[in-house]
């Protein structure tokens, strides 16, 4: 079995190395590794040629954002399963893919884990994961960089452009909406290191959340997403009241 591992970046080179040597130290050999670089100019590019050798594919080129470079991943992507993985995150152990290969039993279906969240500036990590079930997708979407993609699921499906930010959110809510089936794995796949685009929010998807969820996972969850959603926003009044 293939697995197709695949990192966009663009002006990350202070992480750029803990990524790739993650990737290339993994003992499982049927790795496809793919690189996109949008035209970095801080010395990342620089840096990729020097692991060349060593990659399966290294496309350096400019794109419209993060998930055009994802989706361009995507065609020229030829593994059995895939899974992406950015800059500055690494997978938990150099036997990963090599114990996760061996969960990956079904070709139409999306295996995910979990992920140790790493703050960069504190050090602190998380755990996140668990099974994800819809109505906790109304509010969370599952890491990326724990999810192995099918080639049956990523052949057909691309990442929405409207969103700049959580493209990914929004592509795995489709993918449920159309009963591709999602099955956990118990066990960590990766360091998922907080900070970059993420942290950044994305206007668009929160304007257009309710209308999707409705869209996607029909009225019952839409009215759980909006009840939920009034509850949490009453609790935060609250705290800033009795703040005050």
């Amino acid at each position: 079995m293939k697995i197709s591992v695949v990192t966009v970046v663009r002006n990350a080179c202070e992480n750029i190395h803990k990524t790739v040597e993650s990737v290339l130290s993994q003992s499982y050999a049927d790795i496809e590794y793919i690189i996109l670089d949008g035209l970095s100019t801080d010395g990342t590019t620089e840096i990729l040629h020097n692991y060349e050798d060593r990659l399966s594919k290294l496309i350096v080129e400019k794109d419209n954002g993060l998930y055009d470079a994802m989706n361009k991943a995507l065609k020229v992507a030829t593994g059995d399963f895939l899974i992406f993985m950015n800059s500055g995150d690494t997978f938990y152990s150099s036997q990963t893919i090599e114990t996760v290969v061996k969960q990956l039993v079904d070709n139409k279906c999306v295996f995910y884990g979990n992920v140790i969240q790493k703050n960069p500036d504190t050090g602190k990590e998380n755990f996140f994961g668990g099974v994800f079930g819809k109505h906790r997708l109304c509010f969370k979407n599952i890491c990326h960089q724990s999810i192995f993609y099918p080639i049956s699921v990523y052949k057909q499906y691309n990442y929405n452009l409207t969103y700049k930010i959580f493209a990914d959110y929004y592509y795995n809510l489709t993918l449920i909406a159309d009963r591709i089936n999602f099955r956990y794995m118990d066990l960590i796949v990766s360091y998922f290191e907080l900070g970059g685009l993420s942290n950044t929010g994305d206007k668009q998807l929160a304007k257009d959340k309710g209308k999707i969820i409705l869209h996607k996972f029909g009225m019952y969850y839409y009215l759980y997403y909006i009840f939920k959603k009034n509850i949490r926003i009453r609790q935060v009044f609250r705290l800033m009241n009795s703040k005050n």
